[in-house]
């Protein structure tokens, strides 16, 4: 296998038998089921979702395994849902473990939800390379949570649950992407006016990339081929005050990048003042828009896996008054009369 040396320890194991005969236990078939999780918190993955998975089979340790098949999969992954009148997680066609003691390593990836697709992206499994994606573009795919399993080596048997939830291949989801949320309000009440949000666009970020899991070196799990683009985050005019309000976000997943000081988010909100018009249209409207650096509001970068919120409070000076009288200028005349 590329990427490593294979260093052999050899053993010396003493057999000793009665008879030329090898007597084998019978065991019956073992079906591959699957035991989901989706986060640090452990939380079970949603009944209602699916995902794909990939399995090769070799003899040896997954890290040291030159001669490997796959096993299960074929180009495109085998769909694995959940049936609730057996509690497991599963394909439709039952699939059962190798009988000779054959290891099986499983790669599994999912878009958190009923479906597994990727708009305009290609996703490929490698047994080196693991989970790839090929031109993976926010735009194309909005809001869509890209996870990708751990993955689960040199696995023989389905594994009781006593760290995951099921019976079934150890399958741990984590989140690819970052998670960027805005939320909005205003310091204090305000009399007489009216806050409405047009849009929070973010400029230069990168918005198009492709992913490779490389498990054999997880510390290069990485995005690469990025490219950058200006993104709408949210465009629906929303009324906010001091109650904090999430605007609807057009798209809250975004590819793990660091900050150069050209990135930014630009804020643009209205003020309404109700200014004793009879007639609402005649009311003040002022239309203020707002420019800040992301690394201002994030630090360096977007992490993958990480979620951010950034609370964005906008207040106003009060008017107020100086109010002084000028003193009397004395002037004195003298009149004899």
């Amino acid at each position: 296998m590329k990427k490593y040396l294979l260093i052999a320890a050899t053993a010396c194991i003493a057999l000793a038998a009665c008879t030329k005969n090898e007597v084998k236990p019978v065991v019956a078939d073992q079906e591959i089921t699957f035991q989901t999780i989706s986060t640090k918190a452990t939380e079970a993955y949603p009944t209602s979702n699916v995902f794909k998975t990939w399995a090769y089979m070799h003899t040896a340790d997954y890290a040291t395994s030159v001669a490997n098949q796959l096993y299960i999969g074929g180009a495109d992954g085998l769909e694995i849902k959940y049936f609730p009148e057996t509690t497991q997680w599963k394909n439709a066609t039952s699939y059962y473990w190798p009988k000779n003691g054959d290891k099986l390593t499983f790669f599994s990836y999912a878009t958190n939800s009923n479906t597994c697709a990727l708009n305009g992206a290609t996703v490929k499994c490698d047994f080196e390379d693991g989970i790839t994606v090929e031109n993976f573009a926010t735009a194309s795919n909005l809001n869509v949570d890209f996870l990708v399993a751990d993955v689960a080596k040199n696995q023989v048997a389905n594994t009781d649950p006593v760290k995951y939830h099921y019976v079934g291949v150890p399958t741990l989801f984590k989140h690819k992407l970052s998670n960027v949320i805005f939320t909005i309000n205003t310091k204090e009440t305000y009399a007489n006016k009216t806050f409405k949000l047009q849009s929070i666009d973010l400029v230069k970020v990168i918005a198009t990339g492709s992913y490779i899991q490389n498990p054999l070196a997880p510390t290069y799990e990485l995005w690469n081929g990025l490219t950058l683009h200006n993104v709408t985050y949210c465009n629906t005019e929303t009324t906010f005050a001091k109650n904090v309000v999430i605007p609807a976000a057009i798209q809250s997943y975004y590819i793990p990048q660091t900050f150069t000081d050209d990135v930014k988010v630009v804020l643009k909100y209205k003020i309404i003042t109700d200014n004793g018009e009879s007639d609402p249209s005649k009311y003040a409207v002022e239309t203020v828009t707002v420019e800040k650096k992301l690394s201002e509001l994030f630090g360096a970068s977007w992490m993958m896996g990480h979620r951010y919120t950034c609370a964005i409070t906008v207040s106003l000076d009060e008017i107020l008054w100086d109010p002084a009288v000028e003193i009397w200028e004395d002037e004195y005349k003298q009149i004899t009369i």
